[in-house]
């Protein structure tokens, strides 16, 4: 969204250099010597366009923790070496955990005390906080591009409700926890469809998920549709009424499958941890994570009231348009570009 954002690219010519390294899914978070390699060829870039291209601002999505920051660090370096204003860009969370003391909080404060730092929410700002002031520090939502633009949603009352789980199946994602919630559902006799749509990830796999289904007599009512994208992400979205998705991922920040969820009119049910209250607001349920007797009330508040199910679908469509879309999220990022300039 950000290279090819007309926004930016109207105010600003832009050269990019991709940096992610794992070619695979299952590279992520794993360190190899061909990662050193491919780390060492994008350096080689960088400093190839700071020496010889002298751009008037950097920018980097820098990576909280593991062998990525480290190597994040090191593109930095050149900024600083170079005099390069350079703009840091937070993702995900972690930094004070994994940057207590010594070197790593040597090298935190190091990536983010010159820089202008963009983080996604007020709530996250806590794990930064040792590292870089506050006043270098700009607030810029995530967005999603709106696939309904121009098409107004409207969400059919169906006969049974519709409850989505759409992520990577890996097990600090949640989907366990709303399993065991829908069995809760299931046994005080609450009618309702339920779709798990991603990959599978880590040790889960569909033999266990279907044994779980069998156990808990949820064969006709649940169904893993396995990984979609484009349209199909899309119809499975406008299908559902419900978005669940009870993370208790460690490094869980902003996100963007509730933002999905909320462009496509659904209510978020989701955890009370990083970001997500202040993206879902009063328009959804907030839930304690790894708590599936929580869960599954929210649920029931929802199955039961027809009404209330109907007024928050509406609720949350408008927040996303009104806090989330990617025209939003380019503005304020090319705004954040804008200071930058303005201070050189």
């Amino acid at each position: 969204m950000v290279v090819n954002s007309s926004e930016i690219r109207k105010r600003f010519d832009v050269e990019v250099v991709p940096i992610d390294v794992s070619s695979r899914l299952s590279e992520l978070r794993k360190f190899s010597a061909v990662k050193v390699v491919r780390s060492l060829r994008v350096l080689a870039k960088i400093l190839g366009s700071v020496v010889f291209n002298r751009p008037r601002i950097g920018y980097l999505t820098l990576a909280p923790h593991g062998y990525a920051f480290y190597r994040d660090c090191v593109f930095v370096a050149v900024f600083r070496i170079f005099r390069v204003p350079h703009v840091i860009h937070l993702h995900g969370r972690g930094m004070a955990g994994s940057h207590r003391e010594g070197v790593p909080a040597f090298l935190a404060k190091f990536a983010l005390g010159k820089a202008m730092v963009i983080h996604l929410s007020p709530l996250l700002l806590s794990d930064i906080a040792r590292f870089v002031c506050p006043s270098r520090v700009r607030i810029v939502a995530n967005g999603v591009a709106d696939p309904f633009i121009g098409q107004p949603i409207h969400k059919p009352r169906n006969l049974v409700t519709n409850i989505l789980f759409l992520s990577t199946m890996l097990e600090s994602k949640g989907p366990w926890v709303l399993l065991e919630a829908l069995s809760i559902l299931k046994q005080q006799g609450l009618p309702f469809k339920a779709i798990f749509a991603g990959p599978w990830r880590d040790s889960l796999n569909a033999d266990e998920f279907n044994q779980f289904l069998q156990r808990a007599g949820l064969e006709s009512q649940v169904q893993h549709v396995g990984p979609v994208y484009g349209d199909a992400k899309n119809t499975v979205l406008c299908a559902a009424d419900i978005l669940a998705f009870p993370t208790h991922y460690e490094n869980e920040a902003f996100p963007l499958v509730v933002l999905e969820g909320m462009a496509a009119g659904l209510v978020p049910v989701t955890s009370n941890i990083a970001a997500l209250p202040d993206i879902v607001g009063e328009v959804g349920f907030l839930v304690p994570p790894q708590n599936p007797v929580a869960l599954a009330q929210a649920l029931t508040k929802l199955l039961l009231d027809a009404d209330l199910l109907a007024s928050l679908q509406l609720k949350s469509r408008a927040r996303y348009e009104q806090k989330f879309t990617s025209e939003r999220f380019e503005l304020s990022l090319a705004q954040v570009f804008e200071d930058v300039a303005s201070e050189i």
